[in-house]
């Protein structure tokens, strides 16, 4: 399991956990067809709609729920998450059906739009893993998007987000992607200025050095 992946286990666990409360709704933006994340926040979630973009990522994570012989296999990451968070791997089986059961609407969502998933809606719970720096590569745009995204978060709501630090392109599966360059500064003035209460920490990733960036940011929040 990749360093960054492992602290964010940790990291979210350790959150999840010092809040000492469930979610009645979570929306996670930019899931792709990663479910890894969904997964550690799943146990906390009572209704977690999952949101991309691209319609073939929405279409493999139905292919998962659903149990489709296509499906890909999650069981290897997800036993890391479990590893990670000081979980026994024994969890597996419950914890994946935590999140089967939690997972609500698969929703097109767009954060360049003024209402991005198309109509007026906002979370107990909104997360987001490496997607807005990828939106808008512009500062300007970059906020605007950042705005939309945290407008999802309900009046004393949570918010939890990973961003790739000091980044203006990354590299997937060889093709390079632009990104707004960012770091903490940017993320505590904003989240402040959008009426939220916000811890950002830095760490390193050296295992992507390779791939455009070294370090990336944690924001946990709560909307006043």
């Amino acid at each position: 399991m990749l360093i960054t992946d492992m602290i964010l286990a940790e990291e979210s666990m350790n959150w999840l956990n010092k809040l000492g409360r469930r979610f009645a709704t979570a929306i996670d933006v930019g899931t792709g067809p990663v479910l890894e994340y969904p997964f550690m926040f799943a146990p906390f979630v009572q209704k977690y709609d999952l949101s991309d973009y691209v319609e073939n990522n929405l279409l493999a994570v139905r292919r998962w729920v659903d149990r489709a012989p296509q499906a890909h296999d999650w069981n290897p990451i997800f036993r890391g998450v479990l590893r990670a968070q000081g979980q026994s791997i024994d969890l597996l089986e419950g914890r994946s059906r935590d999140l089967r059961c939690a997972i609500g609407e698969l929703r097109k969502i767009d954060l360049r739009q003024p209402e991005p998933l198309g109509t007026n809606a906002q979370y107990d719970l909104v997360t987001s893993f490496f997607c807005t720096e990828c939106v808008d590569v512009t500062p300007e745009g970059w906020a605007q998007c950042k705005k939309r995204l945290l407008g999802l978060v309900a009046p004393g709501g949570a918010f939890f987000s990973a961003i790739v630090q000091n980044c203006n392109q990354y590299r997937i599966l060889g093709l390079w992607f632009p990104t707004c360059n960012l770091n903490p500064h940017h993320l505590t003035g904003l989240l402040d200025d959008e009426g939220f209460t916000a811890e950002v920490n830095s760490y390193a990733c050296p295992e992507f050095a390779d791939s455009g960036f070294s370090q990336f940011m944690v924001v946990k929040a709560i909307r006043k």
